[in-house]
Parts: structure tokens; sequence; C-alpha cells
């Protein structure tokens, strides 16, 4: 039966309900004995009855208690109440989940949407290394809760174990009942689709991939009429790149969604820490503390952050109007005397390769050290940022040597490098002379993308220049000073 406000269960008492379900109800109630609010997660009193039900209801209050992590759901106790009815009380999360927020936000902040994926994949990482797979991970099941110490003053909680398994465990011995689908179409992975009994980690793997999908493009990669077309879709169709819906997506991020979402589970990111890993320069870094009092009310950076730009993983101050100045002059003078001029210096780029190996490296460790170094330097060689990132990281974890933070740092530029280039190609398609000059700024001068970037900046400026000249010389030529003014301030204001 429904409970009402003031019924007694266990230890709590009803103050209203919260949400509802095919399987039961949740409850906001006040902990009797502590003082504190709670979430009732209230079985059906007619499924209750059903053995296999009800234990795979406690199995969700007891994968999430076994996993100690900030970005799980807290679990109090377990219980039955006297109608019959199981019910487990959980920490009360005051927010709003990842499906409610893109009501309002169809698309994410690049930053942000890396930054909540990587707390889901940290937390989902931690559930692993217990054994536990989720295999219904989606946007209802991840909640935005006010946190202080987070850099953009909210955490994600990963909810709902409800259908977790133990990955590893006797399929012959496994409570999913066979020809029932466990998980939500829209998230599940092929293997989940097939139906599969011996689902792994990478499930967990291509549901937050599809997550982040969602986040940035505004719509999942699969979409459909009804449920059984999309279970179809993951099985056979190849997801739509995100850069084909959203434009100013990276390649390297796109590279990973990709990744993550690949019909073969082990062509996918091996693990919730290697995805971590590779989502890390594309979120926000550092620790934010709000004034007291202030809650979270908009899904973007702090003032501080939002006024920056984002470079190697790290906040930068604004680049400042001098150069935009220098740039300015450059382009008056040029109009005045119609002479083009190019020049762009580069200072040579270093051999991160001689980098000075750490003499201090545990010799146990040498044979993995060795290993990491290989994979890296395989993965720089053929431009793969996402696995080199994680190699890397993989060799600092290892052994923190001077030869690990110079590859790292080697990385890192080059990542950033790399979506540098993709947004000054767009622009140099599309004529934006003045996007494409910022996007070339962040480009490292030891990055490999210097010379081809200078090759596209030159003809972006080249074009840029040869259009306005020849506009002046149009308004000079029809004797127009006061339109050959106007076209002087809009070079200016353009450079």
């Amino acid at each position: 039966m429904t409970l009402v406000a003031g019924q007694q269960i266990g230890q709590y008492r009803i103050e209203r309900p919260l949400g509802s379900g095919g399987m039961g109800v949740v409850y906001i109630a006040m902990d009797m004995r502590l003082g504190r609010r709670a979430a009732i997660k209230q079985l059906l009193p007619a499924l209750s009855s059903d053995h296999d039900i009800v234990e795979r209801f406690f199995n969700e209050a007891k994968a999430a208690a076994s996993i100690n992590h900030p970005s799980i759901v807290e679990i109090y106790d377990v219980g039955w109440h006297s109608d019959g009815s199981a019910f487990f009380a959980m920490k009360l999360l005051e927010g709003e989940s990842i499906a409610r927020r893109m009501r309002t936000v169809r698309q994410f902040p690049l930053e942000i949407a890396s930054t909540i994926a990587r707390q889901v994949a940290t937390a989902l990482g931690a559930a692993h290394a217990r054994g536990i797979v989720h295999r219904d991970l989606k946007p209802d099941n991840v909640m935005l809760v006010r946190d202080d110490e987070v850099v953009i003053g909210e955490r994600a909680i990963v909810l709902d174990f409800g259908i977790a398994k133990l990955f590893g465990e006797n399929p012959a011995v496994s409570k999913t009942r066979t020809g029932v689908f466990m998980g939500t179409p829209a998230y599940m992975s092929p293997e989940q689709c097939r139906g599969a009994a011996d689902v792994d980690q990478r499930t967990d793997v291509y549901a937050l991939g599809c997550i982040v999908f969602e986040m940035l493009a505004g719509r999942p990669p699969f979409i459909a009429q009804g449920g059984g077309e999309i279970v179809g879709m993951h099985q056979f169709v190849a997801p739509p790149d995100v850069r084909s819906l959203r434009s100013d997506v990276p390649e390297p991020l796109a590279a990973l969604i990709a990744r993550s979402l690949a019909k073969n589970p082990a062509e996918r990111v091996a693990s919730m820490h290697d995805f971590a890993i590779a989502l890390g320069p594309f979120a926000v870094q550092g620790v934010h503390t709000m004034p007291a009092g202030q809650g979270v009310t908009q899904l973007t950076a702090p003032p501080s952050i939002a006024a920056s730009t984002y470079t190697r993983g790290q906040v930068s101050a604004p680049p400042t109007k001098s150069r935009a100045l220098a740039f300015v002059f450059g382009v008056i003078a040029m109009l005045a005397v119609t002479a083009l001029a190019i020049v762009v210096t580069c200072r040579p780029s270093s051999d991160v390769v001689n980098a000075p190996a750490d003499a201090a490296v545990p010799y146990e460790a040498g044979d993995r050290v060795a290993v990491l170094r290989a994979a890296v330097k395989k993965a720089i060689a053929r431009k793969d940022w996402v696995d080199a990132q994680i190699a890397v990281q993989k060799w600092i974890d290892t052994a923190n040597d001077s030869e690990a933070q110079e590859y790292q740092r080697k990385v890192m530029e080059e990542t950033a490098a790399e979506r540098a280039f993709q947004e000054l190609t767009s622009a140099a398609n599309e004529k934006r002379h003045l996007d494409g000059r910022d996007a070339f700024e962040r480009i490292a001068v030891t990055s490999s993308y210097r010379d081809r970037a200078i090759e596209i900046m030159a003809r972006l400026r080249l074009d840029y220049i040869s259009k306005k000249t020849k506009e002046a010389r149009e308004l000079a030529a029809a004797h127009k000073c006061k339109e050959l003014g106007a076209l002087q301030q809009e070079a200016s204001r353009m450079g």
C-alpha cells in the first residue's frame, strides 16, 4: 500500500512521496533516531513476495553500500515494513539528474560535460574494483548535487544499482531471467542488447559514452520510434560522429567517444580508470570552494574560470589586448601601402625522447616502466593522444620520474595543440580570421602541428588582407574617403 505522511517504516517517519516507478515508490522521510532526513525506497508489496525480485532489490543496496566513494549514493539501512514490503534507506540528495538538467541545458559546455563524465568514470571505476557492473547507467541515474569542494560546484552521484551484477560470476548461477532485457535501450551496450550473460565493466564504458555523447550533442547516439529498433541500432549501426551534431567538439574528444561506443568490447576504452584519464585534458581542473550560502543554480564554471581560457587542462588568464592592438596596426599599415608581409618565427622543437630518466625508479618497477614507455612512444608516433594520455598516466602512477613528467608535458601539449588545430582548420574553411588567429596562438610551437598551422594561418591572413586591400582600392578609386575610414576601423576591430 502507499505510505502517507506521518506513517512509520522501520525507524523512519514518512514526510511525502518523492517519486514512483513500476517496482516501487521513493519517499522523503525523517530518521527518528538520528534526526536526519533520508530517502526511502520501498518495493511494492505485490512484488515483495517474489524471491528473485526481492534479492535484486536488496542487491542494489548491498552493491552501493559496498563502494566507498563520494560519487556513489550512501546507503543507511535495509529492512521490511509491517505490510511485508522490502525497503532500504539512503542519503537524500538535493539536486537534479543529468536527464532533468538536459531539459534546460540542451548541450553542456565541453569542459563541464567532461568534468561530470570524469566524476562518473571515477565512481564506476571504484564499483568495478569491487567487481560490480552497474548495467543501467543513464542520465536519470546520475544526480548533480551541490559540493563546495568540486571545481564546478556540483558533484555527480551515481544511483540505482538495481540490476548491477558481479562480473566474472558464473552465468549458470546468474539470477537474471532469460529473455528479459536488463537495462534502458538508449544506453545499452551491444552485448546487453544480445542478452549476453557475461557482460563486464566495458558495458558501463559504453553507457557512459552514450551519456557523454548526449551531453555534448543534445541527443543520444541512436534515435528511433521504439526500443526494439534502438536495440538493433546498437548492434548493427555505426554511431554518428558527435562533431556532425556539434562542430566545436575537438577531434581527440570525439575519438574518445567513438572508441567508447565500439561494437566490440575489446575495442573500447579498457576501463573506467582509463576513461577518466582520457577525459582529463578536457575537464575543468582544480578545486573550487563556493562562498557559504550560495547555491548552484546554473551549469556553468565559476566566474573566474568562465572568464578564462583552457590550456592543457589548466585555467589560464584571458589573452591581453596587446597582441590584438599590434595586429590592428599591422593590418592598417598594409591597407595603406597595399603590401603583404607575413613573418612567422618559431623556436626549434625539443626532442622529448632524450629527456633524462630518473635514477630513483625502483628496480621492481623497471619492467612495467619499459612497457609503458614503449606504449607512450607508440601512441605518440601514430598521434593517438587518448592512448598516450592513458599510458603516460599509468607510467606516472608506477614511477613518477622526470622522464615520465616530460612525456606527460609533451602529450598534454600535443593534445591541446590538436584541439586548437581543429579549431584553426574550421576557422580557415569558413574564413573566420579572428577565430583562426586565436586558435593559432594556442598551438604550442613545439607541437607536430606547427608547420601545418603556420601554413594555414598564412593563407588565412593572406585571404583576409587581400579582401580588405581590394575593398580599400575600390573605395579609394571611387573617392569614398568616409567609407575607406570606416573600412580601416573595421579592420582595426577584426584585427
